[in-house]
């Protein structure tokens, strides 16, 4: 293979992905759809700018495996652990139910059994990177929706290592394709034992080669030694007959723990860039803009069918999880696309084509188009999650009115909206004060925490008239909200104001941007927890000049 083409065709796919990437930035799309849409563009199907797909698609393989080695690098088992069983709970079945759910269907259309599985784990996948950026962008990552949807895209990352192994195991490959359940387990084996070893490794052997090195003493060689880490677990992962970024991830969760982890995860950060934007580039080469108007009925109805079924899927999960069925709409709508992953998995089940693969070239191209559909429709759906999750809320109460749940006349109390942290301050100086204390929260935890305490507490939706109409505002000293997420603050400000116009309404301001739109909406008194944080730390430091 010429290097020289194969770098032009690398960086007439970067130059594209820079521009549209940009390009979709301005129009408010994530730069992903961009970088799609780039390869599409100059791929064989469309300019055909890029003559070398394959030279390209073996550059993306690496890039695959090397951006989920620094994903690897920033899990952490710590932070799977504290977000509790509701979100981890949501996220497996999220995972198993869609997986099945999909498979079944599929079988249903008359595939085969392997072929369906390989779907199943397809659409079981979310974009991380998508969601979690478009999140960010809104402020949004601290809303209960929010919360909720990152919870299942951490559950959904953890998962690609075993829905990488049971596609694998599945596809026909060097060795010969496995026919039935026994002749699946050599295969998870071979993948069970390269994790193992790799634990080993890290457990036995990396703590002696830094003392012995200068590896935590100098900038560069921590770098070196995790790319050499990456590509080894990739290579061996490739010769176990598993898939190379299946070993990747691993080798980066594993050196995650390790003492150089921090230098190598600040190290790696623009390198990470390059590598997604070179993925999803040659994810876009396999768009064949032709076959999408020939077949644009199939591909309008599959996108609608990730849409709608995704969100399907994931509302009566959310909602058993313990979420309001407002959040668990949002929720579902944030998470209704096809992820990045589902490419690697889609190219593990293509394998290298031919009459034995698990996905023929019709259903590969329908499900090409189709993720990219749905990714492009992704930035719409999150922006309108929260309002449609209220409107459809809205709604069903209106046709099915939920029994109120009444608590006991008040007179001067507080209604404190939010138990986290804030909101059991407020409370018990309240309560020290003599003042009745009324909350309000959405989790089943945090309203039994507060009556185990002695305060009145139920469960509800603090921006629904029905539950502030219990609340008895009209007679409230003061109504605290301390909900993080400013537009959630905003109508439970804009539902108070309607029901006691001239009551005491203090409200928490996350950021500092967004404290003066919390005040033109109603609230008396705004804590701007950034500029609070700014007088503590020049109290701070004054106090230590003086000294």
């Amino acid at each position: 293979m010429d290097f020289w083409p194969l770098l032009l065709d690398a960086v007439v796919l970067l130059a594209a992905a820079l521009v549209l990437g940009a390009l979709m930035e301005t129009l408010g799309q994530s730069a992903v759809v961009g970088y799609l849409l780039a390869g599409t563009l100059v791929g064989p199907g469309a300019l055909g700018l890029v003559r070398s797909e394959s030279a390209v698609a073996l550059i993306a393989e690496l890039g695959v495996a090397l951006l989920l080695f620094s994903i690897g690098l920033e899990f952490s088992l710590k932070r799977l652990g504290s977000m509790g069983f509701q979100a981890l709970g949501l996220g497996v079945a999220q995972v198993v139910a869609t997986l099945v759910l999909t498979a079944g269907l599929a079988r249903a259309f008359g595939l085969t059994p392997a072929t369906a599985v390989a779907l199943g784990a397809m659409a079981a996948l979310s974009s991380t990177s998508v969601v979690l950026q478009l999140l960010a962008e809104r402020a949004e990552l601290d809303s209960v929706h929010g919360r909720g949807a990152v919870g299942v895209l951490l559950v959904q990352d953890i998962a690609v290592v075993p829905l990488m192994l049971l596609v694998t195991a599945f596809t026909p490959g060097a060795t010969e394709a496995p026919t039935s359940a026994l002749g699946v387990l050599p295969r998870i084996g071979l993948g069970v034992g390269a994790i193992a070893g790799f634990v080993a490794f890290q457990r036995l052997a990396l703590p002696g080669l830094i003392r012995v090195t200068s590896l935590s003493r100098h900038r560069e060689l921590p770098i070196l030694f995790a790319v050499v880490v990456a590509l080894g677990a990739a290579w061996l992962s490739h010769a176990l007959g598993v898939a190379p970024s299946l070993g990747a991830f691993v080798a980066g969760v594993v050196l995650g723990d390790s003492p150089v982890a921090l230098q190598v995860r600040a190290d790696v950060g623009a390198l990470k860039t390059l590598f997604a934007t070179l993925f999803f580039g040659s994810v876009g080469l396999l768009g064949e803009p032709a076959w999408m108007l020939e077949h644009a009925g199939a591909v309008i109805l599959a996108v609608v069918a990730v849409v709608a079924g995704k969100t399907l899927v994931i509302l009566p999960l959310a909602c058993l999880f313990g979420r309001s069925f407002r959040h668990a709409v949002a929720i579902g709508l944030c998470l209704a696309q096809v992820g990045e992953f589902s490419f690697v998995l889609a190219g593990i089940a293509r394998g290298a084509g031919g009459p034995d693969a698990l996905l023929s070239p019709d259903l590969f191209a329908l499900l090409v188009s189709a993720t990219i559909g749905s990714l492009m429709l992704t930035p719409f759906l999150v922006k309108v999650a929260p309002d449609a999750g209220r409107f459809v809320d809205g709604w069903l109460r209106r046709v099915v009115p939920p029994p109120a749940e009444r608590s006991e006349p008040h007179s001067s109390h507080v209604v404190v909206i939010g138990f986290g942290p804030a909101g059991r301050a407020v409370a018990q100086m309240a309560g020290s004060a003599g003042r009745a204390v009324i909350v309000i929260d959405l989790s089943p935890q945090l309203v039994s925490d507060a009556r185990e305490r002695g305060y009145h507490a139920w469960l509800g939706d603090a921006s629904a008239a029905e539950v502030l109409e219990h609340a008895h505002l009209e007679s409230a000293r003061a109504v605290v909200v301390t909900l993080p997420d400013h537009r959630a603050a905003i109508h439970v400000i804009q539902g108070v104001r309607a029901r006691a116009p001239s009551v005491h309404l203090i409200v928490r301001a996350r950021y500092h941007l967004y404290a003066e739109e919390l005040r033109a909406a109603g609230a008396t008194v705004v804590i701007d927890e950034e500029d609070e944080v700014g007088r503590r730390l020049a109290a701070a430091a004054q106090s230590f000049a003086e000294a």
